[in-house]
């Protein structure tokens, strides 16, 4: 089961899973397992992530509910229709 948004994460920021993983020391077929959800980061690996993705820790996990300390963020079109456009921390 994946639980991990590397692969979005990544594709957003414009950047490569090769060039994460050489930048943390990892293999590619590692960031295709974690990317995958045939295995997770340790801990430490998932700090030098978040690190590396510019990203809070928590950012780096699907979520699995809507937070109190989250805001939805909407835009308004010439319309007058809204759209959500994400998420913020309160």
């Amino acid at each position: 089961m994946n639980i991990l948004r590397l692969k979005e994460l990544l594709d957003n920021k414009g950047l490569k899973s090769q060039d994460m993983a050489e930048k943390l020391g990892l293999t590619a077929n590692t960031i295709s397992n974690f990317n995958q959800g045939n295995t997770l980061p340790k801990a430490e690996m998932l700090v030098k992530i978040a690190e590396y993705l510019d990203v809070d820790l928590r950012d780096l996990f699907i979520r699995t509910k809507e937070s109190d300390d989250m805001q939805e963020i909407f835009t308004k079109d010439e319309k007058g229709n809204f759209t959500s456009i994400g998420f913020i921390r309160k």
